[in-house]
């Protein structure tokens, strides 16, 4: 039964097609909606215990669905036995699933009273990186938890995995995308390199992404983009609005000797990291003297000169991945030229370059 969903959930992917500047990391499932509605609030959810009466099959549920990594996962360590409780140390990053099954487990000797063994199985979607970036990964995953009754009659788990494991569902209303943007190949504009951070709390969203932004690339596209930000530059104070006038306050550290070119690349990558954050002004500083010499505040308009335009031309027609082949989206559906349209590639995800030249084809 778990072989013939991850096939279909495999199957499902293969139909369909990422935009080639963002194939790197992006899941394909993200809800623009929802992230707005959770933009809007400012206070973080409290983590709540498990209700008293869950048993260990829906318990592990329970947990896989506590996706909040708010106070050190502690929506997660609430199932936990108290032990585990303080010492589990999970990896750093996030594995996301689908398709959760709990089943019990059966054991050669009988289990004394009080102790299940629990099977979790799923269908794994991808991973989030420590440095908020995404990574697909595909097959079936299944780990085994010991789950004891507690004095007060509770179940928690006693074994958890070494790893956070959330469902997908869980991670998409805890988790939204950010575009980090950075600059491109030749440094003449910028590009966005896709994150996921937590939407909880909203007051801290602009530091947290500017930090994201100010740590450089991601790994996945660390080769690929560049930065104007120097070395070990840092937001001085908290990224905040500003008394008064409702700007967005980025204050860095001490950039150095550099160019004023370079300082309007660097207020580029602020702006346009910031725009989906915040509706606000950005006002730009190093060590709170103005970042340009005659502008102090921004927003994405005042600097379209440095957006690359990564648009297809509107006569390009659509492309497909259909059976391991790409096809345009046409009346006849006709394989492209070459390998990547009979099949020798063994495509599973695939996309053009904004002028029809160029393909990239994510193999099997």
């Amino acid at each position: 039964m778990m072989r013939g969903r991850a096939t279909r959930f495999l199957a499902a992917l293969t139909a369909l097609l990422v935009p080639l500047t963002a194939c790197a990391s992006i899941p394909e499932e993200s809800d623009p909606v929802a992230v707005r509605e959770a933009d809007e609030r400012n206070s973080t959810l409290e983590a709540t215990p498990p209700p008293d009466n869950l048993d260990p099959l829906a318990l592990v549920r329970r947990f896989v669905d506590s996706a909040s990594p708010a106070s050190n996962h502690e929506a997660a360590r609430m199932h936990l036995n108290d032990l585990q409780a303080r010492q589990w140390s999970p990896a750093p990053d996030v594995l996301i699933v689908t398709n959760v099954d709990t089943i019990p487990t059966p054991q050669p000797e009988a289990l004394p009273d009080g102790v299940q063994m629990v099977t979790l199985q799923a269908d794994r979607v991808g991973r989030l990186l420590p440095d908020a970036s995404f990574r697909p990964e595909v097959g079936e995953y299944e780990t085994t938890m010991r789950v004891e009754r507690q004095p007060d009659g509770k179940w928690r788990i006693a074994t958890p995995p070494p790893e956070i494991v959330v469902s997908r569902d869980a991670f998409s209303s805890v988790y939204r995308s950010v575009p980090i943007y950075f600059l491109d190949h030749d440094s003449t504009g910028v590009v966005p390199d896709l994150r996921y951070v937590a939407a909880q709390p909203a007051s801290t969203l602009p530091r947290r992404v500017i930090d994201l932004l100010t740590a450089g690339p991601s790994e996945g596209l660390r080769s690929a983009l560049h930065t104007a930000i120097p070395p070990g530059v840092h937001p001085r104070t908290n990224t905040s609005e500003a008394t008064g006038d409702g700007a967005l306050e980025v204050n860095l550290s001490n950039l150095g000797t550099v160019s004023e070119e370079t300082r309007w690349l660097i207020a580029a990558q602020v702006v346009f990291t910031l725009q989906k954050v915040s509706n606000a002004r950005v006002r730009l500083q190093e060590e709170g003297m103005p970042l340009l010499s005659d502008t102090q505040d921004l927003r994405p308009t005042d600097l379209t000169t440095y957006e690359i335009d990564n648009m297809p031309r509107p006569d390009l027609g659509g492309l497909a991945v259909i059976d391991e082949r790409l096809k345009r989206l046409d009346s006849r559906a006709d394989p492209v030229p070459g390998p990547a349209g009979s099949g020798e590639y063994q495509g599973v995800r695939a996309g053009q370059s904004p002028d029809g030249r160029w393909i990239a084809s994510v193999t099997r």
